[in-house]
């Protein structure tokens, strides 16, 4: 079945860049969030810049999967007093919308110069707001999206499924000071789904906060896929409470069960630095890679994890608490600096 694309200028949306096309984005959002039949699209259309106030996208939405086509430039007001008005913390809400996934390659400028001059530090009494925010949205899937001049963040997620989830066709994306938790981590993957060739290259992920998440920093690809996931960096990384803190897992089994195939997406370039925090159980890294090629040139450096406090799985082995481990299969690289210490690493 095909996907309704629902264009904002067919609601009003001018796109000069300097008129307020708050209204037109909401009616546009109404008639996504109201179809209930196939992928409802949101467009904002290429070669036009649509300036809007703080706005928030609600759901819960009738469709399964919505999407948002970020095209053309998005600018944010000026004035800091605008924000009185609607909402201070928040430029670009999204909340309870599950399945939602948002793409793009339009700039989208929080106009955070006048925030600077305003709030030289941040305080309770000078709250600035983030680019884009997602609350309560399961199944979040956000590819290529150009945000610059963030008044505080980029972007913030929470009480979501997935914190950030990276796709196939992906290439010199950043991520960065991300604030997520609970959740699912920052995933690269999974890849590989159906047989599929996928192409990720230049991932880079920093200054990150992830607080309670069933995974940390992940990459994950499906048997039987090809093509190729390299030059990813996570660096900076704080985890709190974090079942699985970094993991490659290419045995990721999207079913109850999956067969076993020859074929798989190549995993090479993988670089960890500075990451630090705590981990609910024994295996705070798992590098589990591919029978047929293995994972080449795997990077750790400075990596510090210990158990947590808090964890409500203890980490207990007859009736004594238990040293973090790493465990690799057939990954291959090198590791300095690190805890728990990584001596499993082919050359």
């Amino acid at each position: 079945m095909g996907s309704a694309q629902i264009n904002v200028t067919k609601f009003g949306a001018v796109g000069d860049g300097k008129t307020d096309d708050s209204k037109a984005f909401e009616k546009a959002w109404d008639t996504v969030c109201q179809t209930a039949s196939g992928n409802p699209t949101l467009v904002i259309p290429a070669g036009k810049t649509f300036l809007t106030n703080p706005i928030a996208f609600k759901g819960p939405c009738k469709a399964s999967s919505v999407k948002v086509q970020i095209l053309g430039n998005l600018v944010a007001p000026t004035t800091v007093g605008v924000y009185d008005v609607f909402d201070r913390e928040h430029w670009i809400m999204f909340s309870q919308v599950n399945g939602l996934h948002v793409e793009g390659k339009g700039q989208i400028d929080g106009k955070g110069n006048s925030w600077w001059a305003a709030c030289k530090t941040i305080t309770d009494s000078c709250k600035r707001p983030t680019i884009m925010t997602f609350n309560g949205c399961d199944d979040l899937v956000v590819n290529g999206l150009n945000t610059v001049n963030s008044q505080r963040n980029h972007i913030s997620i929470g009480n979501c499924d997935d914190c950030i989830a990276v796709g196939t066709g992906i290439s010199a994306l950043n991520i960065t000071r991300v604030n997520c938790g609970p959740g699912h981590g920052i995933s690269v993957g999974s890849l590989g789904r159906n047989g599929e060739s996928a192409e990720v290259e230049g991932v880079f992920v920093s200054d990150c906060t992830l607080t309670g998440t069933q995974n940390g920093v992940r990459i994950k690809t499906v048997q039987g896929g090809s093509g190729y996931a390299r030059n990813i960096r996570f660096t900076n990384i704080t985890l709190v409470d974090s079942d699985h803190p970094i993991i490659i897992d290419q045995y990721y089994c999207p079913h109850s069960t999956c067969a076993s195939k020859a074929s798989d997406v190549r995993v090479s370039d993988v670089y960890y630095n500075g990451i630090h925090g705590t981990s609910t159980r024994l295996a705070a890294i798992s590098l589990q890679c591919s029978k047929a090629f293995g994972c080449k040139n795997i990077n750790l450096n400075n990596i510090n994890i210990t158990a947590s406090a808090q964890s409500v799985h203890p980490i207990v082995e007859d009736g004594e608490t238990a040293t973090l481990v790493a465990n690799c299969t057939n990954a291959h690289g090198k590791a300095s600096k690190t805890t728990p210490a990584v001596t499993c690493l082919l050359p």
